[in-house]
């Protein structure tokens, strides 16, 4: 039997620009084939056999929100489970645990359940892997093994070691480490072991944030009228007369709208001297400063562009706005051009 992905380059539906995979086809030596139901045509993230054969797992579902479905030999769905964040499957040898994690760019949760009742998966354990490449268990399935191998990372190399409920047993760190393998045994018919239950120590929850309300907006203040209410002494009105002006006839009022008229006058020139200064400026920063500053600016961009591209080849999924950076760069490098012309 045999699993075969296919995959579209172009995805005409939603115009992604990674492509998208076309379906997951079973083929059995028999001659029977079949299209494996995925529902809605979501895109797949992993599949791998259970090493007995008789059944496989797929991750399936736009990253984070995933579902990790066990099918048989005849493509007929068993069972479902909630994966959210998770795009990797390891089964362990004996076919009885299913590891399933998140990595590359996702935070590298990993949660192991027991499909020993291939109906009823049952979840005993998990562990937080973040920054580790690589993942096997060991022959007898008793343990995990998380490394962080070079070229793909070239800090923080290291070897860890769970139990298969996700216990930390040891870590070994290495300056480079490009590769680990299990010692070959001539017997593999390791005995079958009781999976224990134990408490499981899930990942910690988020706390949810909450929105910041100033302390005099506060619900548990009363309110203390409405805001900028009356000044206190109030001022009097613009259209009654100054009282020293009183008893001075016609003359005494030409003398107030003439004063009246300078200080309008004042405030139109402040005004008039505040809006050059604004538009000056606006005119000193409107070039987005130096070209050198921003000459530098785009080639960090566009070595960021490089680093997502090289994700996106090795098969990682990236987010909208990852994707989003990627298509601007065919503008930045014409902006370069057009700069290094400038200081040429």
């Amino acid at each position: 039997m045999a699993l075969c992905l296919t995959f579209k380059d172009v995805d005409e539906i939603s115009n992604l620009y990674s492509g998208r995979s076309g379906g997951l086809y079973l083929l059995r030596d028999d001659g029977f084939d079949c299209l494996v139901p995925i529902k809605d045509n979501l895109p797949i993230q992993d599949y791998k056999w259970n090493p007995k054969g008789t059944q496989f797992a797929v991750i399936y579902g736009f990253v984070p929100e995933c579902t990790t479905g066990i099918f048989d030999h005849e493509a007929n769905l068993i069972a479902s489970i909630d994966s959210n964040s998770k795009n990797t499957l390891v089964w362990s040898p004996c076919g009885r645990i299913l590891a399933i994690g998140g990595f590359g760019n996702l935070p590298g949760d990993l949660d192991f359940y027991d499909v020993t009742d291939i109906n009823n998966p049952n979840k005993i354990g998990y562990v937080n892997a973040f920054s580790t490449t690589y993942h096997t268990w060991s022959p007898d399935s008793k343990y995990f093994v998380g490394a962080t191998l070079s070229p793909r990372l070239r800090v923080e190399n290291c070897i860890k070691f769970y139990s298969y409920h996700g216990n930390f047993i040891y870590q070994e760190d290495v300056e480079e480490l490009y590769e680990i393998r299990w010692k070959p045994t001539q017997n593999n018919n390791y005995p079958e072991f009781k999976i224990e239950k134990q408490q499981i120590k899930d990942k910690p929850k988020e706390s949810k944030s909450t929105k910041y309300i100033p302390p005099k907006r506060s619900l548990n203040q009363e309110s203390k009228g409405p805001i900028g209410g009356k000044v206190i002494g109030g001022k009097p009105p613009q259209n009654q007369a100054n009282p020293k002006n009183k008893g001075k006839g016609k003359k005494g009022k030409n003398q107030n709208n003439q004063s009246n008229q300078n200080n309008q006058n004042n405030q139109n020139n402040n005004q008039s001297n505040q809006n050059n200064q604004n538009n000056q400026n606006n005119q000193n920063t409107s070039g987005g400063g130096k070209p050198e500053n921003r000459k530098r600016n785009i080639l960090k961009k566009l070595q960021e562009i490089d680093k997502l591209k090289e994700r996106v080849n090795n098969g990682e999924t990236l987010e909208k706005n990852q994707m989003d950076k990627i298509n601007s760069e065919t503008k930045l490098r014409a902006e370069l051009v057009e700069l290094e012309s400038r200081t040429q």
